[in-house]
Order: structure tokens, then sequence, then C-alpha cells
């Protein structure tokens, strides 16, 4: 079961929502707004555990929710 959706922006930065607020193709529309740059579903990784999510936040220099 997938609990939220991630998208590595590079140099450390994540965009993150929880999977039940939106698809990944949504939430693939919603960051590529916010980086002005095209991406997919197919660039957009799944957490499937709390745990998964937690390891990014502790790495990020920026941890970006989308709601």
């Amino acid at each position: 079961m997938t609990i939220a959706w991630l998208y590595n922006a590079g140099n450390r930065v994540y965009y993150w929502t929880e999977s039940y607020t939106m698809s990944a193709t949504q939430f693939a529309r919603e960051v590529s707004g916010y980086i002005g740059k095209a991406i997919s579903a197919s660039d957009i990784s799944a957490c499937s555990r709390q745990s998964d999510l937690d390891s990014k936040r502790r790495i990020a220099l920026q941890f970006i929710h989308i709601d």
C-alpha cells in the first residue's frame, strides 16, 4: 500500500504528498507547476512505509508538502 508520493527535485529538495489526497499523475502535474518543468507519474516515487518517508525527510534540505 502506498502512503505517500515523493519527487526528488535534486540538491536534496523533495516534494511530497499523502497518496490519499491525489493520484501520482495529479501530484506530477502539481509539482511540475512548482518547479517549472514537466514531469510525469513515472518520475514519482511511492512510499509504502512511514519510515521510507521519514528517511527522506532526514536527508532533505527542503521537504515541501503539496496539498
